[in-house]
């Protein structure tokens, strides 16, 4: 509430201050002219305004600061009441979002994934089930190169300003200081390249099930011996891929030019539900049971299909 300008004018006849008045309080000026002369935005009187309040009031106006302060409690209640539908909806959406996550992430769950990269599972599983995996895959590599190459050029800027004795000095401390703050990082950074050079004979081996039949290794052998010239053998389903390995079986062989097996590398399109159809008739398992360190597999998980 606002002084009257005549209660201004007798600002400096204020009634005595009370012993229970707040320091603050008391140590503001008396009167809108001596707050004026001294600077300050405020000044008390000790008077009561016409609602009741015993406090500061502002030196250009006399506006009441209790009084103010409440016209805003009430703007702002008034705010939030119109808001309020729009923040119910928000709130739905949420809780809407959440539970989708919720359910999306106990499928991959029941899928195999292990419960630490549920989570990031879901994020691939839902770029795959937009955009299809060969063109997810595609589009992580495009920003993986792109990264690499924005660093390299980053390098090689700082080469130019500090020298490239300089610039490899600090990469090498940086990297030294990196490496002690989480060496279990770098091993498993290690054992992921490992894991990632699967090739030729050893790939074929850990991808070989311990249940599969002498009958079945005869007919793979005899699938290479009568490989054409012209021709090299390929998995369908590849055996390092971001969502399936793919075992060594006759089924999951078959003749291409090397210049479509090069073309072909890693790729392979499929939705969730056909990758289950897979792991269930025995062709492939699940990315996430593959060892970091050496590339093996738990077959436990994976007993002999039916059929």
């Amino acid at each position: 509430m606002r002084e009257s300008s005549k209660e201004i004018e007798e600002g400096d006849k204020a009634m005595p201050r009370s012993k229970d008045i707040p320091a603050d309080l008391a140590a503001l000026p008396r009167s809108p002219a001596e707050a004026k002369a001294v600077g300050c935005r405020y000044y008390f009187t000790g008077r009561p305004c016409a609602h009741g309040h015993v406090a500061a009031r502002t030196a250009h106006n006399g506006t009441c600061q209790a009084c103010s302060n409440a016209r805003g409690l009430v703007y702002a209640g008034r705010a939030r009441e119109a808001k309020a539908p729009e923040r119910a909806a928000a709130r739905a959406e949420r809780q809407r979002l959440r539970e989708e996550r919720r359910q999306k992430r106990a499928e991959v769950e029941a899928l195999g994934f292990d419960r630490k990269g549920a989570l990031e599972s879901i994020a691939w599983l839902d770029r795959i089930d937009a955009i299809g995996l060969e063109a997810a895959i595609i589009e992580r590599e495009e920003k993986r190169r792109a990264a690499i190459e924005k660093m390299k050029q980053a390098r090689l800027d700082r080469m130019q300003v500090e020298g490239t004795e300089e610039v490899f000095r600090q990469d090498q401390e940086k990297s030294q200081e990196a490496y002690w703050r989480d060496p279990e990082r770098y091993r498993k950074r290690r054992r992921d390249r490992t894991a990632r050079g699967l090739s030729g004979h050893r790939a074929r081996v850990l991808r070989t099930p311990p249940w599969i039949t002498k009958a079945e290794k005869l007919a793979i052998q005899a699938f290479y011996r009568e490989c054409p010239e012209d021709l090299v053998v390929d998995h369908i389903i590849p055996i390092v891929h971001p969502l399936l390995a793919g075992l060594h079986r006759l089924a999951n062989l078959q003749y291409l030019t090397a210049r479509e097996n090069t073309q072909k590398a890693n790729r392979f399109d499929c939705t969730v539900e056909e990758a289950a159809e897979y792991v269930a008739r025995g062709l492939a398992v699940w990315a996430r049971d593959v060892n970091d360190f050496d590339g093996t597999i738990n077959w436990s998980r994976y007993p002999p299909p039916r059929g």
